[in-house]
């Protein structure tokens, strides 16, 4: 299991091709073994301009 914390989805989202960015996709795309906690799911989404930013 890979524990991604909020900076981790934060590069995702924002699509910036860091390492943390890349390996998030991988794992998506994979369905690997990725997970998040419910304090790291609330930082994001407080963070989210709008639903379409999730």
């Amino acid at each position: 299991m890979i524990l991604a914390d909020t900076s981790a989805w934060v590069e995702y989202d924002r699509a910036t091709g860091s390492k943390a960015d890349q390996r998030v996709a991988e794992l998506i795309a994979t369905d690997g073994p990725l997970m998040f906690t419910e304090p790291v799911l609330m930082e994001v989404l407080a963070g989210a301009c709008c639903c379409g930013s999730v």
